[in-house]
């Protein structure tokens, strides 16, 4: 499994192998990262043969990272199942429509998905629709002060996702449609929240261990990729979540796949 580009790709892959692994899944779960990339800078990179990435595995070995790698050198690294990319969340916080979004990224897929399935013929290709802020975020000039805002912001990203898996044939990985489901439970207000940040209260936007972000987006792809349910899943990560919290995370992700799944 290989998933590429900006952060939204990489805090949950520890949990993914480990739900992986307790299913008696053996998979090498790995991602191309550099934080701050979105789609057209991702392509420019690519295109510009820079070693701009880091490349992390967590296998059977655990996890390892190599760090100066291309995006062709990794491709190549293995006979990849699964490839996945996302877009980042900046273009929605700018106001444009999500067809003006995926029209200005369009050149971008469309190179990037050809040049990948030429290379890895036989992988599923996937695109991850990622998550609107926590409330209470407030930065890049932007700040998320309502349940209405938020809302719109998750109908901008699953819009935008629903497009690009549309024109590029792509498989969805409905993260952020599971994100607006858990929300709705008191449990999960702060997806967010991470023990490495600011004494654990979070950045307010990429997915947070002790907020259960990260723990949520595994149980979305672990079901998506696998088709067997999370819910019973007996993984349990290194870091603090109540049964109760695990239970509605394993329910919202299980709720997403097969709405996802309905709608497709």
């Amino acid at each position: 499994i290989l998933t590429a580009a900006a952060s939204n790709s990489y805090y949950f892959l520890d949990e993914l192998y480990g739900m992986l692994a307790a299913a008696g899944v053996k998979a090498k779960v790995c991602t191309l990262m550099r934080s701050s990339t979105g789609i057209n800078a991702f392509h420019d990179f690519w295109k510009n043969g820079e070693k701009a990435f880091s490349f992390i595995v967590h296998d059977e070995n655990g996890m390892s990272e190599m760090t100066d790698v291309d995006f062709d050198m990794v491709l190549k690294a293995y006979n990849w199942d699964v490839f996945n990319m996302q877009e980042g969340t900046a273009p929605h916080r700018s106001g444009a429509s999500p067809e003006k979004i995926a029209q200005d990224r369009s050149e971008a897929h469309r190179a990037l998905v050809d040049h990948v399935r030429k290379c890895l013929p036989m992988a599923k290709l996937y695109y991850q629709e990622i998550w609107s802020y926590d409330l209470g975020f407030n930065n890049f000039n932007y700040q998320m002060v309502s349940s209405e805002q938020q809302a719109k912001f998750s109908a901008s990203i699953k819009e935008y996702t629903d497009i690009v898996c549309r024109d590029f044939d792509l498989s969805p990985i409905p993260s952020g449609s599971a994100w607006v489901i858990a929300r709705k439970s008191p449990l999960a207000d702060k997806l967010c929240a991470r023990l490495a940040i600011n004494n654990g209260e979070g950045d307010y936007y990429h997915d947070g261990d002790i907020g259960g972000g990260q723990y949520l987006n595994a149980c979305v792809w672990f079901e998506t990729l696998t088709g067997l349910s999370c819910i019973g899943n007996t993984f349990r990560p290194s870091y603090p979540l109540s049964e109760e919290l695990i239970t509605v995370l394993q329910q919202a992700a299980h709720e997403a796949v097969a709405n996802m799944r309905a709608a497709n």
